[in-house]
């Protein structure tokens, strides 16, 4: 049964297919919403698109029928003659079927005539209008923003091209206005629909609305917030499709495309309601597709796998065919897909010739294609200097067409003034195997002059030079920000007087270019030391070990900050200081060379010897009890944990003294607290006095002691217990004729092998302790008891239970 190959295909997708028919039907109405979203996407995309083409195309008319008739345009002497201006507006027939009015502007923007003729409007000076400023700086046409008429509020835009003599220099401008409610211009989009719902609008790019469903919209601002975020990602420089909220705030498939004339976006947008109803209706017939073909393939599937196996056989025959030469071209890729497989494997092989013919032919195309897309200008020249290729970037720097720069002399393009440093680099790039770099200035098809750094490159094949490459690159804006760069540091030179760190502006070759009169106060340094190396004169010391730093390194680095090195001053000696450099770079602003000879660094020292007073003031209050000036119960505890830190790493023993007075009380109840506050610092000074200095003694608070004895064993902590708690006994305090004595419950611990806490040993410590002051409290029982019955008491002290 399941020895033929149709057979082991056909009986499982049988079994299968009733268990795949609701993953199928899920999936088919899956793709076909996402193929509808896609649809409705493209669709109102194309729309818009065609909309933006439309409008394009109506501008691009427009433009070039205002420019062609800027160039019919003659007066008498080349200038700009009134009589002559009106006549020739009155006599464009054609432009006043375009534009709502004609406008013929002096250079300063002053309104020469108009046509048709508004009383008043003659005479009018335009130059504050926000489109002037950036048409005398074009020498193309310009469209405006949107603005409204001065004379009945209208909404309207402008078209304004330069009108020049024969000489080539601008003496007017013509401008064309078109009223966006009134003109046929934009009639088609105002009133187009998208379906039933769907509508067009128009903004610029600054944010103003052009076409908009609501006429009372019209020049209003573009609200992000409340026009939908699809449009302001337009705004941002965003074309294309997707779905989110329209300026309706309705969910809505929306698509934008930016114009090429002008600075506006065309949008357009359909409710997503109205874009998937037909989802319903398809998800019905889907359903019954599936049911109908779930059926058929039931019924089919063993036949179509006998005959999709029938392919391999045509396969073979194909093959042969080609092995014999019988057959050109491919073979059939049919049947199922590891035949289809087999089929492109051998198609591949017939293909690979045809790829690299292909490859060879591209390879001019893709060539010329980069370098049109080169951000530099770009000519090839032969042997003899001659223009045999410009590029796109080319034109537009100098304004000459590629078909008049072809074929002549490259050097014909230089300024006079130029030409002899230009010859030169060319006899240079000749001589020379490696390219060669210069700066030149050539003259643009306006006479004004494009500064720019040439660099020439032999263009080599196999040995032979063909030609050689000239790239052309504008470092007018270089030399503008260099421009710029000097006043940013006349501004820095004020600001450096006023500072009260002493600052020191470094060169790029590590020597002091200007100091402030900080720095003169605090390192000595006054304008004598300008030119020296800063290095040498630098004079840095580690706070650490005292060790002399280094300047080089400092130098060498991007930015240090460091407030651990002291300075040897002339007037002060050796003072803390905190040291801050930072290397100074102005980065791509000017080009390499320039950018190299502007690196430098700023060096800032701050005098820090009171900070640091002050700091190690308070670290010292932080740690230590203010009454007795022993260390406190967080300085201990640190110091305790890193002793018992060395114990469990080397096996370096340390001991533990918890010292617990006695009768403090009474001295605090009697005497006060001025008392008990003397007899605590008499008790501290003594225990200090008893110590050595790598020990460290604390109050813990109250009239609780506690003393950390590094590297010592029991016994001898039990003989400095014993000192410190006999000198304990024997101070007395006089005060107001009374006398004051304590006594001390002294605990002794020491590390021990099987400690793993330091608890264990301040626990072990406050047990010795307890019990210490339980059983001296048992002897004065004692004594008291011996003095009722008229006894004499045993020799026995408060530490001696």
């Amino acid at each position: 049964m399941f020895r033929t190959i149709s057979a082991r295909i056909a009986i499982p997708v049988i079994a299968c297919v009733v268990a795949l028919f609701g993953v199928l039907s899920a999936a088919a109405l899956y793709f076909v919403r996402k193929d509808l979203q896609e649809g409705s996407g493209e669709q109102v995309a194309a729309l818009v698109e065609r909309a933006a083409n439309d409008i394009d195309a109506r501008l691009s008319s427009r433009i070039g029928a205002l420019e062609a008739a800027a160039r019919r345009y003659r007066s008498p002497d080349d200038t700009l003659d009134e009589t002559a201006a009106e006549e020739f507006l009155r006599e464009q027939i054609t432009l006043a079927s375009l534009y709502n009015s004609l406008l013929m502007m002096s250079p300063e923007g002053r309104v020469v005539a108009d046509w048709p003729a508004v009383p008043g409007r003659r005479g009018m000076d335009f130059s504050d209008r926000d489109f002037f400023p950036g048409l005398r700086d074009s020498v193309r046409s310009h469209v405006s923003e949107p603005f409204r008429t001065a004379f009945g509020d209208r909404p309207a835009f402008a078209v304004t091209t330069p009108v020049h003599d024969s000489a080539g220099r601008i003496i007017a401008y013509l401008t064309g206005s078109i009223e966006l409610l009134s003109n046929e211009f934009l009639d088609e989009v105002r009133h187009a629909r998208i379906g039933q719902n769907g509508r067009y609008l128009i903004a610029t790019k600054s944010g103003r609305m052009i076409v908009h469903p609501s006429n009372s919209r019209i020049l209003s601002p573009v609200s992000r917030q409340n026009d939908g975020p699809m449009l302001a990602r337009a705004l941002d420089g965003w074309s294309g499709w997707a779905e989110g909220f329209d300026s309706a705030q309705r969910m809505a498939v929306v698509a934008y495309r930016p114009l090429r004339h002008a600075g506006w976006i065309v949008g357009g947008s359909l409710p997503v309601v109205e874009a998937y109803e037909p989802l319903r209706r398809v998800e019905f017939l889907i359903l019954a597709a599936a049911l109908i073909a779930a059926a058929i393939i039931a019924a089919l599937v063993p036949m179509l796998t006998t005959r999709s196996l029938a392919p391999l056989g045509k396969l073979r025959a194909q093959i042969d065919e080609i092995n014999s030469g019988s057959r050109v071209g491919r073979v059939a890729e049919a049947g199922a897909q590891e035949i289809q497989v087999v089929a492109r494997a051998f198609n591949a092989l017939i293909e690979s010739r045809a790829r690299v013919e292909t490859s060879l032919r591209n390879s001019e195309a893709f060539y010329r294609t980069l370098a049109d897309h080169s951000p530099a200008g770009i000519l090839t020249l032969s042997e003899s200097g001659q223009c045999s290729y410009a590029n796109h970037e080319w034109v537009r720097l100098t304004g000459h067409p590629a078909p008049t720069v072809i074929g002549t002399p490259w050097l014909d393009h230089v300024a006079a003034e130029e030409r002899k440093c230009a010859e030169g680099g060319w006899l240079r790039a000749r001589e020379a195997a490696q390219p060669i770099e210069f700066e030149t200035k050539f003259v643009r098809s306006d006479r004004s002059l494009l500064h720019a750094r040439v660099r020439l490159s032999p263009i080599r094949e196999g040995g032979r030079r063909l030609g050689y490459l000239a790239t052309v690159e504008d470092v007018g804006p270089q030399r503008e920000a260099h421009r710029q760069l000097l006043q940013e540091k006349a501004r820095a030179d004020t600001i450096l007087l006023a500072m009260t760190d002493a600052i020191a502006l470094i060169d790029s070759d590590g020597r002091i270019d200007r100091v402030n009169p900080a720095a003169a106060s605090l390192l000595g340094w006054d304008k004598s030391v300008c030119g020296l190396p800063m290095a040498p004169l630098l004079q840095l010391y580690n706070d650490e070990d005292g060790s002399r730093v280094s300047a080089e390194p400092l130098m060498a680095s991007a930015r240090v900050e460091s407030d651990e090195w002291s300075c040897e001053t002339p007037a002060f000696g050796r003072v803390p200081v905190e040291v801050r450099w930072y290397r100074t770079d102005p980065g791509e602003a000017l080009g390499t060379e320039a950018a190299r000879e502007h690196r430098g660094g700023v060096l800032v020292v701050r005098d820090v010897a009171e900070r640091r007073r002050h700091a190690k003031r308070v670290a010292w209050q932080a740690m230590h009890d203010s009454l007795t000036g022993l260390a406190n119960r967080r300085a201990f505890e640190e110091a305790l944990g890193h002793a018992f830190s060395r114990f469990r790493r080397q096996g370096t023993p340390s001991a533990l003294l918890m010292i617990d007075l006695d009768r403090f009380k009474q001295v605090n109840d009697t005497g006060g607290h001025a008392a008990g506050d003397e007899m605590l610092c008499q008790v501290a000074s003594l225990i200090r006095s008893s110590l050595r200095s790598s020990d460290l003694p604390a109050r813990l608070g109250g009239d609780e002691f506690a003393i950390l004895l590094p590297g010592c064993d029991t016994e001898l902590a039990n003989r400095i217990a014993t000192m410190i708690r006999e000198g304990i006994e024997s101070i007395c305090l006089e005060r107001d004729g009374l006398q004051f004595r304590v006594g001390a419950s002294v605990g002794v611990s020491a590390t021990l092998p099987g400690d793993t806490r330091v608890s264990d040993l301040m626990e072990r410590a406050d047990s010795a302790c307890y019990q210490a002051k339980s059983e001296a409290a048992s002897s004065r029982e004692l004594i008291e008891s011996l003095r009722r019955k008229g006894s004499r008491p045993a020799q026995v002290s408060d530490q001696e239970a």
